[in-house]
C-alpha cells in the first residue's frame, strides 16, 4: 500500500540508493519493503581521492533488512577493481607480490582478507650479496616488513643460517 509499506515510506535512506534508470519505470514507492524482487541500487563512495558510482543487484527486502552495498561492506563481498582489490588498499604489500608463482592471478583480481594463500618475493641485501626471498601466505598476513627470512623464521643458506650469522658457534 502506497504510503504504508512502500520502500520510499519505511526505507526512506535505502530508497535514495534506487538506481535512477536500471528499474525501468519502477519505482521505491511502488514496491514493498519486504519484497522478493530483485532490482538495481547505486551509490557513490570516495576512495583515493577518486568518485566510484557503485552498482548492483539485490532483493529488496534484504536491503530493507540492513544489507548494505557489497563493494563497501565489510568484509566486502564483491570487488572492484581499484576501489577495493588488494592492489588499491595496499599498494605496498602488493609491490611484493611474486610475479611469476601465481599463475594468472594478480593482487588487483583478489580481496586482502582471502583465505588463499599466494607467493609473494622480494630482494634482501646482506654483506654485499643479493638474496631472493620466497614464500607463500595468505595477503593479510603480509607486510612489507613480514619476510620469514629477515625475521628468522625460516632459514635461507648465507642469509640467516647459522654459519652466515654465527660462524664460530657453526664450527662448534
Amino acid at each position: 500500500k502506497p504510503g504504508i509499506n512502500d520502500l520510499q515510506t519505511m526505507h526512506p535512506h535505502t530508497a535514495a540508493q534506487w538506481h535512477p534508470y536500471k528499474n525501468g519505470r519502477l519505482t521505491p514507492k511502488e514496491v514493498c519493503a519486504y519484497s522478493g524482487k530483485k532490482v538495481w541500487w547505486q551509490t557513490e563512495a570516495e576512495r583515493y581521492g577518486k568518485l566510484f558510482t557503485l552498482e548492483w543487484d539485490a532483493v529488496i527486502a534484504n536491503r530493507a533488512n540492513g544489507c548494505g552495498c557489497p563493494y563497501t561492506s565489510k568484509p566486502p563481498k564483491r570487488l572492484l577493481k581499484g576501489f577495493n582489490d588488494f592492489q588499491s588498499t595496499n599498494p605496498q604489500t602488493a609491490a611484493l607480490w611474486h610475479k611469476g608463482r601465481n599463475g594468472d592471478t594478480k593482487p588487483d583480481m583478489i580481496f586482502e582478507h582471502t583465505n588463499s594463500k599466494y607467493w609473494w618475493s622480494h630482494v634482501a641485501y646482506k654483506d654485499g650479496k643479493e638474496f631472493v626471498h620466497e614464500w607463500e601466505a595468505m595477503p593479510r598476513n603480509v607486510s612489507v616488513d613480514s619476510c620469514p627470512y629477515c625475521h628468522g623464521t625460516k632459514v635461507m643458506a648465507g642469509f640467516n643460517d647459522l654459519a652466515s650469522v654465527c660462524p664460530e658457534i657453526a664450527e662448534q
